[in-house]
């Protein structure tokens, strides 16, 4: 999903954007069931912290406004989205790391736009790409450029799209294919999720939609599937009307109307064609603000686990609760919900696993605005108790790299931190 003050990190930020909503009535198949409380069994509810510094860490020239993105491991090492302010303006970046993580260098891709988020990067075969928005020669439409970055640092441009402006960025990259939000104009305007090859020559191919016309959808995600790809978003309506249809709203009521907002999932082929039709992965009556998706690569077939938070009656921003769903091209399990004790602001985050023989963690701020880490085991389902964790005290785990005993080492941002940007945990599960 998803600018920063000055040296500040914004814990696992909210991927939700704003659309207007459409007069249709929730559709699509395999509608979700409402979330089922589950307790796991796992006692005691909350472990002991898991995680302390293991090393010095890397630092980040010239790290202010600096953010964060995903790191991914790729055969040069490790690689992490970047995004800072140069003496030439707000610039988006792609760290590169050895496997020993001793040094960092940063690439830079070029100008960015001042509330874009850090490059998304994917590993296709040997290659690491990354796409950015880049700052357009003129006009008011918007260029999404994906690059090729280079184990040495250099930076080959496979093309670019261009946009209409409005009021999201949110993109994701896959190793084929890239995925972006746009939304549309005229009295029924909404939010479509777009999608555009990478294809192997290294060229970009021309935008498509992928979400149906009655989706009113934002904050796409790509996950590879087979020769495939899953495509999520999150689809919005507006709440049935309470009371009669002439009533005036009380006096106090400020922002926007509420919305219904759930999950939606469509199988695409390598071309973006779909596959099948539009599920459902979350109830149509929920109030899913910000997801996070990894693919389950131990699983016999290709399957997606996604972590979801759901508001529930809050309003403000806290409260809800954490939602789980495991996916298939031709199944939906039912929804589950993680216990929790209370969540804080911000999303959850599914940590990337560099080494395959290791289950992933989920991260959450609690209701003391403290973060919490979930150890998972290789279906998604908790392994063993959440843990605070004082040590993750304004940082975002970006990466698990592996270790002894399914732990071993957590790759860290610390933008706040003056010293090291990037940092590395030793955390136990």
């Amino acid at each position: 999903m998803r600018g920063a003050v000055i040296a500040t990190l914004v814990v696992l930020p909210a991927l939700a954007s704003c659309r207007k909503a459409t007069d249709a009535t929730p559709g699509g198949s395999d509608a979700a069931t409402a979330p089922t409380d589950a307790s796991y069994a796992v006692a005691p509810a909350v472990a002991a912290p898991r995680c302390q510094p293991a090393g010095a860490g890397l630092a980040v020239p010239e790290p202010e406004d600096l953010e964060v993105g995903d790191a991914i491991a790729w055969p040069g090492g490790y690689a992490v989205g970047l995004v800072h302010r140069t003496r030439g303006g707000r610039v988006a970046a792609v760290g590169l790391t050895g496997g020993d993580l001793k040094a960092l260098r940063v690439v830079e891709l070029g100008p960015t736009l001042g509330d874009a988020q850090p490059p998304s990067l994917a590993v296709r075969g040997t290659e690491l790409l990354a796409a950015a928005y880049a700052v357009p020669a003129r006009g008011e439409a918007r260029e999404l450029r994906v690059v090729e970055v280079g184990t040495s640092g250099e930076v080959r441009t496979l093309g670019a799209i261009t946009e209409a402006r409005d009021d999201s960025l949110a993109i994701d990259l896959a190793p084929g294919m890239l995925v972006w939000d746009e939304a549309t104009t005229g009295p029924a305007a909404h939010g479509v999720i777009r999608a555009a090859v990478v294809s192997p020559d290294g060229h970009v191919g021309a935008p498509h939609d992928v979400s149906p016309p009655e989706s009113d959808a934002d904050t796409p995600r790509i996950v590879a599937s087979g020769a495939g790809y899953f495509v999520l978003w999150v689809a919005r309506h507006p709440e049935p009307a309470m009371g009669p249809v002439d009533a005036a709203p009380p006096p106090e009521s400020i922002g926007e109307p509420r919305t219904l907002s759930w999950i939606e999932m469509v199988v695409v082929d390598a071309a973006g064609a779909p596959g099948g039709p539009v599920r459902h992965l979350t109830p149509v009556t929920g109030h899913v603000s910000a997801y996070d998706v990894r693919p389950l690569p131990w699983q016999a077939r290709s399957a997606v686990l996604v972590v979801a938070r759901d508001q529930g009656e809050a309003v403000d921003g806290s409260g809800g609760s954490l939602l789980r769903v495991r996916a298939r091209e031709d199944a939906i399990e039912p929804t589950l919900g993680f216990p929790t004790e209370g969540l804080g602001r911000g999303a959850p985050r599914l940590v990337d696993v560099a080494a395959e023989a290791h289950a992933p963690w989920l991260a959450w701020v609690d209701a003391h605005e403290a973060m919490r880490l979930l150890p998972l085991d290789t279906e998604g389902a908790p392994a063993g108790p959440a843990s605070p964790e004082p040590a993750l005290e304004d940082r975002s785990p970006l990466l698990s790299l592996g270790g002894h005993d399914g732990g071993g080492r957590l790759l860290v941002a610390a933008p706040a931190d003056p010293t090291a940007q990037l940092q590395v945990l030793a955390c136990g599960r």
